[in-house]
């Protein structure tokens, strides 16, 4: 089964979407993997830009990719950086740069994104979103059935396979470089996963044959798992 694209949860994820935000010294990043500070641009020769609204921020003293900027928060793409533990980050401004941040930096973090702090965006394969209804309000939202495919989207997944340097713009998705697994209510549920975008993974996960209610959902990516506590809404 292919990438199916499912445009209106890819834009939530993507415009102004949080995972993690920094909290000094207790955030955990890795290569490849979005992330938001809190208190599009033009691309150059193919990549995402390393400032935006004349906003731009290091990690590890490399200019990191910067994706959505707002009065309160920052969306930033960790750079490809092969040093591992501690690394500062800080944000400059035209004339004002923040204090130092600090953030544990590991291989990778895998997270999935979310519609709220218990059900992760997902979307159903003709592309309405999936969750108990009423999640959102003024959006359809309907629960996932046994057996049914549905769409997940996360970060920090990793390197693809091909290899698609971090920040590079790109048409064709890749799938992820390691092996990646998934649970359901703690039944295996199969999972295929892919870099669509830079610093966003898409899940094709087939639903197993559990009963109604909610069922918690991971993904794992050699040995680290996603945030826990997300579920899925599931209804015959």
């Amino acid at each position: 089964m292919g990438v199916h694209p499912v445009k209106a949860v890819k834009d939530f994820v993507e415009k102004g979407g949080q995972v993690k935000a920094l909290d000094d010294g207790h955030c955990v990043i890795g290569d490849s993997s979005l992330f938001s500070i809190q208190n599009r641009g033009n691309f150059v020769d193919g990549n995402l830009p390393p400032q935006m609204d004349f906003i731009s921020v290091t990690v590890n003293a490399q200019h990191a990719f910067v994706e959505y900027v707002s009065p309160t928060q920052l969306n930033i793409l960790v750079p490809d950086d092969p040093t591992l533990g501690p690394v500062a980050i800080q944000a400059y401004g035209q004339l004002l740069q923040s204090n130092f941040y600090y953030a544990n930096k590991v291989a990778s973090q895998p997270a999935l994104f979310t519609f709220s702090a218990k059900y992760p965006a997902a979307a159903h394969l003709d592309g309405s979103f999936a969750g108990p209804v009423g999640l959102i309000g003024g959006v359809a939202t309907s629960p996932v059935r046994p057996n049914e495919t549905v769409v997940l989207f996360g970060t920090g997944f990793g390197a693809s396979s091909p290899v698609i340097p971090t920040g590079m713009l790109f048409s064709t998705a890749a799938p992820i470089a390691q092996n990646v697994t998934a649970t359901v209510g703690g039944v295996s549920a199969p999972v295929k996963g892919y870099l669509i975008s830079p610093g966003l993974y898409q899940f094709n996960l087939t639903v197993p044959n559990l009963g109604d209610g909610d069922a918690p959902v991971v993904v794992t990516l050699a040995g680290v798992s996603t945030e826990a506590g997300l579920t899925l809404a599931i209804a015959k």
